[in-house]
C-alpha cells in the first residue's frame, strides 16, 4: 500500500484503546447523567420529568 512509509498511519496505534478515556467516561460521565436524571426527578412531577428526558434523549 502506498501508506507503509507515511509514519501516522499506523493502524495499530489509531484503534488502540485508550484506557483513562474509558475510565473518565465510565466514572463521571454515567456517574453525571445518573445525578442528573434523579435531580429531574426529585425536583419535578412524574409527567414533568418525563417530558424533560425525553425532550433531552430527542437532541
Amino acid at each position: 500500500p502506498s501508506m507503509n512509509d507515511f509514519p501516522c498511519a499506523d493502524i495499530h496505534q489509531l484503534i488502540a484503546p485508550d484506557l483513562l478515556h474509558q475510565i473518565i467516561k465510565d466514572t463521571f460521565k454515567d456517574h453525571l447523567v445518573d445525578w442528573v436524571k434523579r435531580y429531574i426527578h426529585d425536583q419535578r412531577t412524574k409527567c414533568q420529568a418525563d417530558q424533560i428526558l425525553n425532550d433531552i434523549y430527542q437532541r
